[in-house]
């Protein structure tokens, strides 16, 4: 997407393709709601209609997906990296690197949303719906945060991530029924994720 995408619109580009992207998220939970209604809450059978598109992703990333051509003599040549070389990095990459470490701690799982569906009293059958919310949410938000950032304002959107990345925590805590899950724990989580 880099390689073909105007520099101006890359966060855009990339937030399209992120969004496109979460039409699987959306499509595979709805997917798995139907299987488990057809055959009456049997995790097994869910599974083996789960098969069926990786399966076929496969076969599409095998068959149907070639690299492009790259020019003779691309990448020749590079320095290769070494041990010795990660010493070299300034101070300030290792204050970015620590406090990317330090929110990633702080994100979760989407599972966690529906362990949470269950723990808040969701059926098994009823649960892959909170992943249905937060994708929709996510495919929602993708593509204007993608262009947001593509007009300068980067340090806007980090702050707000990281404002609902905490906001998602404590909504998951502290909900009190399956409702304001869907409500808080999926819109938060799924601009947390994105952001």
């Amino acid at each position: 997407i880099a390689d073909l995408a105007p520099p101006s619109l890359r966060g855009a580009s990339f937030g399209l393709r992120q969004a496109l992207d979460t039409v699987g998220g959306v499509g595979g939970p709805l997917l798995a709601l139907a299987a488990m209604a057809l055959f009456a809450g049997s995790f097994e059978a869910a599974f083996w209609v789960a098969v069926v598109p990786a399966g076929l992703a496969v076969l599409l990333l095998v068959f149907g997906v070639q690299e492009p051509e790259r020019p003779a003599g691309a990448g020749a040549g590079r320095p290769r990296l070494a041990w010795r070389d990660v010493r070299r990095l300034p101070r300030d990459y290792w204050i970015v690197v620590g406090i990317a470490a330090l929110l990633t701690l702080a994100r979760f799982s989407e599972a966690f949303l529906v362990l949470r569906g269950w723990d808040l009293g969701l059926s098994a059958g009823e649960a892959p719906s909170v992943m249905v919310a937060m994708s929709l949410v996510y495919a929602a938000v993708s593509y204007p945060a993608g262009a947001a950032f593509d007009r300068g304002q980067g340090k806007r959107l980090f702050t707000a991530g990281l404002g609902a990345l905490v906001a998602a925590d404590l909504a998951l805590a502290f909900a009190q029924s399956p409702l304001l899950l869907f409500v808080d724990g999926d819109s938060i989580t799924a601009h947390a994720n994105h952001l």
